[in-house]
């Protein structure tokens, strides 16, 4: 489903973040990555270069990268952050038009690491009444490697996937109440 983009700004901390994550991807490897998913395998480029460090090295890389990634997302479905705390890692991208909410940062994180931890929770958030259809949708899915899984040009993809399904749903739901 096209959504218009928003016309509003992200707060202030989100956008010191995606002009940081923009700014460190220039740095390493000389190219302007915009907000649309086009450059988000660049990002992700960026992202492995950074694989193996610390916590102390991969959060801020994370943050920025995934307020980067949160922002390409939000324009593109119309969502809203939600920013609970000054911890980027407790922010969350709300994209109510479809009714779901998740973690950018945590999908950033991960796409460093290659997996889940127990601060950094990439759980989507979905209405309780689409959550079984959904994963039945998802569970038919092909399978992909592990570093494409986790790879935030994958995470986009899943998202327009996810976002179809769900305002799939939706129609039927209407369709069902006429």
């Amino acid at each position: 489903p096209r959504v218009p983009p928003s016309d509003a700004q992200p707060p202030d901390a989100v956008q010191r973040l995606v002009s940081d994550a923009r700014a460190r991807v220039k740095d390493a490897l000389d190219f302007d990555v915009d907000d649309t998913d086009a450059t988000l395998p660049v990002l992700d480029h960026f992202l492995n270069q950074h694989r193996g460090g610390d916590a102390v090295d991969i959060d801020p890389i994370a943050a920025a990268a995934g307020c980067h990634f949160g922002e390409v997302v939000r324009q593109r479905f119309d969502g809203r952050w939600i920013l609970p705390s000054d911890d980027p890692a407790h922010w969350r991208l709300e994209l109510a038009g479809v009714g779901l909410s998740f973690s950018p940062m945590a999908f950033a994180y991960q796409a460093m690491v290659l997996g889940a931890d127990e601060r950094h929770d990439d759980a989507l958030t979905v209405r309780q009444r689409d959550r079984t259809a959904l994963t039945e949708a998802l569970a038919r899915l092909a399978s992909v490697p592990e570093d494409i899984y986790y790879s935030l040009a994958n995470r986009y993809d899943t998202l327009e996937t996810i976002a179809e399904i769900l305002v799939g749903m939706k129609a039927q739901r209407r369709k069902e109440e006429e």
